[in-house]
């Protein structure tokens, strides 16, 4: 059902559009006046997905066969770009690496390496300038879900920057060329192979150095690059955003407290808990007549929703019902206690 979602007087729920052809409720053939239930259009809205590249895609990633020229500045051996890997672990391996790597000594890093990563091969291009570090992942595979994070730390690794949510790039040999970087190449055809600030200007990830060293007090730095699986992030972020939205819709509007059956509804449809209804004439959202409309929705996904602890962030991990998480946040051992700072003897 997508909204406007409407109800019964008494709290059943049907789409819009059966709203329009229906005289009585077909579940108990109560009145239907005008009664919304806002509590799940408002989740409706909030947990709507977006398309992905990975669902447009089914999820297959397009590899491109192309002949290149090796990257590095002294080698000039010739093959697919798809097995750039296998070239790299035979002829160049000190700048080959598995799932991340860390590189020492960021003042003076200057070069290309490969990257394997979920199994898919990525191109790491390190360049600086006198201002600034910059750093380029390209993907062989053209467009890419995966994004990157850099952190810059120092050997005893008390502090630490992190850069985080960078976009990989799909590789274009004209213009990740390192050859053109280091002023060796010798392809007419790259357009950079001449100038090569275009190639620095266009790298996602840009440090000012003189910050960071200022912030390390001018000791060594080491870079850690590590590829992140998009959709992990997503699903991750998701689950948060959901978490908050669950949370909300099952919070009286009126006491804060959590919802439990029976859940009322005003007959415009603003939700209130059982302790509240029989305290209230009206309705305080917007003055509408609360008579004996129910949620059943909302009733019946109480104990089939999980809610985390409201002391998640204290590290409890329990997630349960919406009955079940009131019970446990009551005594919650990670619950902060607010110690009386008065003495005893004081306390009249």
């Amino acid at each position: 059902m997508k909204p406007p979602i409407h109800q019964c007087v008494i709290g059943h729920t049907f789409c819009h559009k059966c709203k329009s052809i229906l005289e009585k409720c077909p579940t108990c053939q109560a009145e239907i006046q005008n009664t919304r239930n806002y509590a799940v259009e408002e989740v409706a809205y909030s947990l709507k997905l977006p398309s992905s590249t990975t669902e447009k895609t089914n999820g297959e990633v397009t590899a491109f066969s192309k002949i290149v020229t090796c990257p590095t500045v002294n080698c000039y051996d010739t093959y697919d770009i798809q097995t750039i890997g296998n070239h790299f672990k035979e002829k160049h391996m000190d700048f080959f690496h598995w799932n991340n790597f860390t590189i020492k000594n960021v003042y003076s890093y200057f070069n290309i390496d490969v990257l394997v990563r979920y199994g898919k091969t990525y191109i790491v291009l390190f360049d600086y300038n006198d201002t600034l570090f910059g750093i380029c992942i390209c993907s062989i595979s053209g467009d890419d879900d995966c994004q990157y994070e850099v952190k810059l730390t120092t050997d005893e690794g008390k502090f630490s920057i992190l850069s985080t949510g960078q976009k990989i790039v799909p590789f274009d040999e004209n213009e990740h060329c390192f050859k053109c970087l280091a002023g060796a190449c010798k392809n007419d055809d790259h357009k950079y192979r001449l100038v090569r600030k275009p190639i620095f200007k266009h790298m996602p990830t840009k440090l000012n150095r003189d910050s960071v060293n200022r912030t390390f007090n001018y000791k060594s730095l080491n870079y850690v690059v590590n590829i992140i699986d998009s959709r992990k992030v997503f699903l991750k972020e998701l689950t948060m955003k959901r978490d908050k939205v669950f949370r909300h819709m099952y919070e009286c509007p009126i006491c804060k407290d959590y919802m439990l059956p029976p859940i009322h509804q005003c007959l415009s449809g603003h939700i209130l808990c059982h302790v509240c209804k029989e305290k209230v004439e009206k309705c305080p959202s917007c003055e509408g007549k609360i008579d004996a409309t129910r949620n059943y929705i909302l009733e019946d996904a109480s104990e089939n929703v999980e809610i985390p602890c409201q002391f998640k962030s204290e590290r409890c991990r329990v997630r349960a019902g919406v009955k079940r998480i009131a019970s446990h946040e009551a005594d919650c051992p990670f619950k902060s206690k607010k110690l009386c700072v008065v003495p005893e003897e004081q306390i009249e």
